[in-house]
């Protein structure tokens, strides 16, 4: 029986579709050798993604304003007293970091250690924080220093009290009166929506009146 010869073999292979027929010993072990070390490339390659950590973009600029007011990530003044665990258990990561990092800015700001003792907590009365926007936004004030602008999702949290704030009580700082209170059969968060799409009313007396005074003197 005649044995086909080296150069006969690859055309067969040619003439069957195979992209690569080795046919010796050499050749197979080369073919084998180069399959394993793409496959350990591979699975290695795999390895260091699934290693990487993503963080998500509140932790990106809450490192970075952490990094600028010299406080470390795992300060938690705040949120880690035993009464703010009793209280504020359903909130999330990012807003407790949030509720953290601002103390941390008030305090520093002001001068005092980063300690939430009796000085502190005079420090953060009538200090609020937008806990629906993001840390990088900075997103807090003190009644009488900054003003902070409602939107339809804002949610306020009060250091003072240590709680959210109802709607009908951003609906007084606003400027409504005390005795004002929501029609009959509209939900809390309608009520916060058009807070959020209203104007102060003493910002908006003011404006009328300085219209007014000019409307006179041009008279």
């Amino acid at each position: 029986m005649l044995k086909r010869g080296h150069g006969e073999h690859k055309k067969t292979c040619l003439k069957s579709g195979a992209r690569f027929c080795p046919s010796t010993v050499a050749e197979r072990c080369f073919f084998f050798f180069v399959i394993h070390v793409v496959l350990a490339q591979e699975k290695d390659k795999k390895k260091r993604c699934t290693s990487q950590v993503v963080h998500p973009q509140w932790r990106v600029h809450s490192d970075k304003l952490r990094n600028a007011l010299q406080v470390s990530r795992a300060w938690c003044g705040w949120t880690g007293r035993p009464e703010f665990r009793q209280t504020s258990a359903q909130l999330t990561d990012r807003v407790k970091d949030l509720l953290d990092v601002a103390v941390a800015w008030r305090l520093r700001k002001q001068g005092l250690p980063l300690w939430v003792g009796p000085e502190a907590q005079e420090c953060l009365k009538d200090f609020f924080v937008d806990v629906s926007q993001s840390v990088g936004r900075t997103p807090w004030g003190k009644c009488g220093d900054n003003v902070l602008c409602f939107t339809k999702s804002t949610v306020l949290y009060s250091f003072q009290r240590g709680s959210l704030v109802h709607p009908l009580e951003m609906a007084r700082m606003l400027g409504w009166p005390d005795n004002w209170e929501a029609p009959a059969g509209v939900p809390l968060n309608k009520i916060k929506e058009m807070l959020g799409n209203s104007v102060a009313l003493p910002s908006l007396g003011s404006v009328v009146w300085a219209w007014r005074l000019v409307q006179s003197r041009r008279m």
